[in-house]
């Protein structure tokens, strides 16, 4: 997961979901702050939980107050140096002691890249005995990655099978937006609805979308950049598909099916000092949309807000003539 990410720590807030896990949450803030490998770490919740979704949470909840994202190896890299082996099992007794001592290394610096993040959930999940899956894939964190699509793998995230059905959680994500100095573990991206989280992940295998429809890599990074607040703030795009906004006679529309009330929705260019308030007008058809005057001058991004926090991105595209 690129540095990039961290540039939303300054606009997100808190999201609530709908499960309470304040008892949860209440005894792992008490945890140590590291452990000395990873089976303490998973005798420590499997005593302390019962079922699986606790347990999932608590393991979610600790990574995210005690391991801070490794800014200092800031990549992604899945795959295992040389090792020399005289057999299979050899081979396998070898590959094991490596990879316990690369997750034992992250418990004792407490610093991590998403992969490591992930192999540590996955581990301790298999010691607890629950069903989990690291899944490897794409992120899309910025106006940017609108339209360019990425050639290599950069991110990795978890799925977990609870109840016999499988939820997505990010502890990367979730950990590079805690609150660790109030012990505050950010809820969003644990057990993330998989509607919401295809809009900034992509996995490989389209199995771990967990989605009826599937969506192709293409149409991943042809969307908007969709914040996790456009979700809770209700507003409705009428294209949630298109990322891109043309320029037409030095103005861009954007288009919505729904709009909330009491809520200030303003918008800025990302070279722009302070948002702006839309002004909302209505089509024959009563559609609702926004027109907004544009500069060559102007940055070629431009994002919505909700309450001044970021909720949608999109790309800005000047016609040849305008």
């Amino acid at each position: 997961m690129k540095k990039v990410l961290t540039i939303f720590l300054f606009f997100f807030a808190q999201l609530i979901l709908g499960q309470d896990y304040s008892n949860v949450d209440s005894k792992i803030v008490n945890y140590p702050s590291t452990f000395k490998n990873i089976e303490n770490l998973a005798h420590r919740i499997n005593t302390d939980f019962k079922s699986d979704r606790e347990k999932a949470r608590a393991l979610y909840g600790w990574l995210s107050l005690n391991i801070s994202y490794d800014n200092q190896n800031d990549s992604f890299n899945i795959s295992d140096n040389i090792i020399i082996y005289y057999s299979l099992d050899d081979k396998k007794r070898k590959l094991r002691k490596r990879k316990l001592n690369k997750l034992e290394g992250v418990l004792k610096s407490q610093k991590a890249v998403c992969i490591d993040y992930s192999e540590v959930f996955n581990e301790v999940c298999n010691l607890i005995g629950i069903e989990s899956k690291i899944v490897v894939g794409f992120s899309k964190t910025n106006i940017v990655d609108i339209e360019n699509e990425k050639k290599y793998k950069d991110h990795a995230w978890n799925a977990v099978k609870i109840n016999d059905k499988w939820q997505l959680l990010d502890v990367t994500w979730g950990a590079s937006f805690t609150n660790k100095s109030s012990k505050k573990i950010y809820n969003y991206y644990f057990f993330t609805s998989p509607k919401e989280l295809i809009v900034s992940h992509f996995p490989i295998n389209h199995k771990w979308q967990l989605l009826e429809n599937k969506i192709s890599k293409k149409e991943f990074f042809k969307s908007p950049l969709f914040y996790p607040d456009y979700f809770m703030s209700k507003i409705e795009i009428e294209n949630p598909h298109l990322g891109t906004i043309k320029v037409t006679k030095k103005r861009i529309k954007i288009y919505f099916n729904k709009i909330p009330e009491k809520r200030v929705i303003s918008y800025a260019f990302t070279g722009d000092e302070y948002a702006r308030p839309i002004d909302f007008k209505t089509t024959k058809e009563g559609k609702l949309f926004t027109s907004i005057g544009y500069k060559k001058s102007q940055d070629t991004q431009i994002i919505i807000y909700s309450d001044l926090v970021p909720v949608i991105g999109f790309r800005v595209m000047l016609n040849q003539y305008d």
